[in-house]
């Protein structure tokens, strides 16, 4: 940016500043090394008037410069231009850390498609290629730093199943890898968790991508998913008992209103309650042929609300704690008006994360990220609310916990 442009900035963002006066700042004003203003204080008309006699190469806002991107109140216009195109290049620079990379999933999603299409030939399941792809998929999660995760969006209707799949794995594996150290077992999981729904391999295509409510019919023959899924896999050698239970089972709710058998927590292992979470988790915050995906939040609450009663209760805490009431990459805006992206869950206080400050209280990008921890800080600045741009859809509360997926 040229000197021209910069003090033209400078000129603009005084007399934006002239209109709140009597307001406290949300930033600190310099002028050379000398601070006039620091945030907290009053914007007080002598304020004013000093700046407006200085020289405007001298001032400076906060540690960014640069353009005011948050004139008035129209903060999600002033998002939508200057961050959400962004997002990605905002993040990484943040130090936020991918956690499965859109090729990883792309790859491991076109194998699974592969191993569905050949079960429907074959009328059995290749169960050292689903193995490959697990083992694949467990060591890069094991990579990982944390649990937390980035949701992924899908854009392609008649892939949703295989890249289902995936992101159901991806999802238990990492909320699993601190129950066990047995590398078997997570194997097994890992296997079981990606062949979930290979039995809608079996299920005719005009119904998985029906764009609008199936019909009593079409839904029995939708349940009928996880009875096809153990047929294939009784068809195929060695097949771990734990991914047959896995199969059968994940519709299942813990007060027995799931399919097929009707189940009971007792009844069920922890594997199985295990699917049924990540299953609904992953489906209701993904884009269908029938429905826009929900919002995070929203869907975080389908699972408290379900939790002793769809779902397991101490499943459902650990599932939280280890994605955060703010998943890491979730960009927000903080009480005091800057906006930073969530770099780390803190588990001991869910809504207290640490955060990497990118734009501070009028919108300037500062020069370098800023870590903030939610929890350690005493200054008492707190998340106002996410930056989401997903639209939020109405579901009834009879059947949010069991939409068709």
């Amino acid at each position: 940016m040229d000197k021209v442009t910069d003090v033209l900035n400078i000129e603009q963002q005084i007399e934006e500043l002239s209109r709140y006066e009597g307001k406290a700042l949300a930033l600190d004003i310099y002028i050379g090394s000398q601070a006039v203003a620091t945030s907290g204080s009053t914007i007080s008309e002598a304020l004013i008037s000093k700046l407006r006699r200085t020289d405007p190469e001298r001032v400076r806002f906060s540690k960014g410069g640069g353009q005011l991107c948050l004139p008035d109140k129209d903060i999600e216009q002033a998002i939508r231009a200057n961050i959400i195109p962004f997002r990605a290049e905002l993040a990484l620079e943040a130090g936020v850390q991918e956690d499965l990379s859109q090729e990883v999933r792309g790859m491991a999603t076109r194998k699974v498609r592969q191993l569905f299409e050949s079960s429907r030939f074959l009328s059995k399941v290749d169960l050292n290629a689903a193995a490959d792809v697990a083992s694949d998929l467990i060591r890069r999660a094991q990579s990982l730093e944390s649990t937390a995760f980035k949701l992924h969006d899908l854009r392609s209707y008649d892939d949703y199943t295989y890249f289902h799949s995936v992101n159901v794995c991806v999802l238990g594996i990492a909320l699993f890898r601190n129950y066990t150290d047995s590398e078997q077992q997570l194997l097994d999981l890992g296997i079981s968790l990606l062949l979930h729904d290979i039995g809608k391999s079996r299920v005719p295509l005009e119904i998985l991508n029906k764009p609008g409510p199936l019909s009593e019919q079409e839904f029995d023959q939708m349940r009928k998913h996880v009875r096809y899924g153990v047929e294939l896999l009784d068809g195929s050698l060695d097949v771990p008992k734990l991914c047959l239970e896995v199969v059968l089972n994940h519709h299942e709710r813990v007060n027995g209103t799931g399919y097929l058998r009707q189940l009971r927590e007792n009844e069920l292992s922890l594997f199985d309650m295990l699917a049924s979470i990540c299953d609904v988790f992953d489906a209701v915050t993904t884009d269908r042929c029938y429905r826009s995906k929900m919002d995070f939040h929203r869907a975080v609450s389908i699972l408290i609300r379900g939790s002793g009663t769809h779902f397991n209760n101490k499943l459902v805490n650990h599932f939280l704690q280890g994605i955060g009431r703010f998943p890491v990459g979730t960009f927000v805006l903080l009480s005091n008006r800057e906006i930073g992206v969530v770099s780390r869950v803190n588990s001991e206080a869910l809504s207290l994360p640490e955060i990497s400050v990118i734009f501070d209280g009028w919108g300037n990008r500062l020069e370098q990220p800023r870590r903030l921890d939610l929890h350690a800080d005493a200054s008492g600045i707190y998340i106002d609310r996410p930056l989401d741009t997903s639209p939020l859809i109405g579901i009834s509360a009879k059947n949010e916990t069991d939409l068709k997926h």
